[in-house]
């Protein structure tokens, strides 16, 4: 069995590796970007965590310490990225990083100048990374089970957090229970394997594949957006206006209202033309179907009938944009 253990630790390194390079060279979006360097972080961990790789002091193993404390942090950056569908990192997610930059440097001045450590101090800073993991990953299985169930990415995403819960508690019984060596080697990587095969299943899934796409219009003046589990094609020209509600969109058309998983800002981006403004943080609007601007108010008034105030902050802009028109 101790002879076997190293070859399949090799394995698992070897399968993550390749998964995640394959991953990150064909994810067009952040998250799975992140998700890649998950996988790759976690493959190298077979690697030293196991000591199959077991020269300590060589350049390797000193790039590899610490670099644990990534799991918690690229798994909730990667949840809270994709959750959010925001499309960008939120502002507090970087302190997550924290506990690990500090370990780092602690390892490089263990390394060149020698600190106290002994088995106890060693001992208290595993327990404090299970510590970690653990509450990162329930954190992160929080964050998804907050997500309607209609989502396409949901119960893949809740699995794979799931299963990163349970590597960190099969790490911590290893860690009190001596003589659980063996059994904990062989869970930890059916885990590693499990987490992998989520992983790759997430994204090879067909219709995961087309979501990781950045632009999701078709061609210009066509935007294509998912209302529950129906996709439309929307003409530029129908649009009226956007409206911002929690955490999703409400696009105003000629015809009717949907209702749109996403944020302004990613919702700007995609419409990405000259005709559309934003004039609120809540509103964008289609500058052809104003009926008439009322900078006293100051408001917007459009072919719908609808009122529309003017945000402190985009006030200029829109009193440029009239003055070119």
């Amino acid at each position: 069995m101790d002879a076997v253990i190293p070859i399949i630790y090799s394995l698992g390194f070897a399968q993550g590796l390749i998964i995640s390079v394959i991953l990150f060279s064909k994810a067009k979006t952040l998250d799975f970007k992140l998700l890649s360097l998950l996988l790759l972080v976690l493959a190298m961990g077979c690697l030293f965590d196991d000591n199959v790789l077991s020269s300590q002091g060589t350049l390797a193993t000193l790039i590899w310490n610490g670099n644990q404390w990534l799991y918690g942090p690229l798994l909730l950056l990667f949840v809270n990225y994709w959750s959010t569908a925001q499309h960008r990192v939120l502002r507090g997610d970087w302190f997550h990083f924290l506990p690990f930059l500090l370990f780092k440097i602690a390892v490089l001045v263990d390394h060149f100048i020698g600190l106290p450590f002994n088995a106890s101090v060693e001992q208290t800073i595993g327990y404090a990374l299970v510590l970690q993991g653990l509450t990162y990953s329930i954190l992160s299985i929080r964050k998804v089970s907050k997500i309607p169930k209609d989502n396409d990415k949901r119960n893949f995403i809740l699995f794979l957090a799931l299963s990163f819960l349970f590597a960190w508690i099969i790490s911590f019984i290893g860690k009190t229970s001596p003589d659980f060596e063996n059994i904990y080697a062989v869970v930890y990587l059916l885990g590693v394997f499990v987490i992998y095969s989520i992983s790759y299943k997430l994204f090879s899934t067909p219709q995961f594949f087309s979501l990781l796409k950045e632009d999701e219009t078709l061609q210009s003046g066509i935007l294509k957006i998912k209302d529950r589990s129906k996709v439309f094609l929307i003409k530029h020209e129908e649009i009226i206006w956007l409206e911002a509600d929690d955490n999703y969109v409400k696009v105003h058309t000629t015809k009717d209202r949907f209702l749109v998983r996403s944020t302004m800002a990613a919702m700007e981006e995609k419409l990405n033309s000259h005709s559309f403004q934003r004039i609120h943080r809540s509103y964008i609007i289609n500058l052809p179907h104003v009926a008439q601007a009322d900078f006293s108010q100051p408001a917007i008034q459009l072919s719908s009938g609808n009122t529309l105030n003017i945000g402190k902050k985009y006030l200029d802009d829109i009193r440029q944009q009239f003055k070119k028109n």
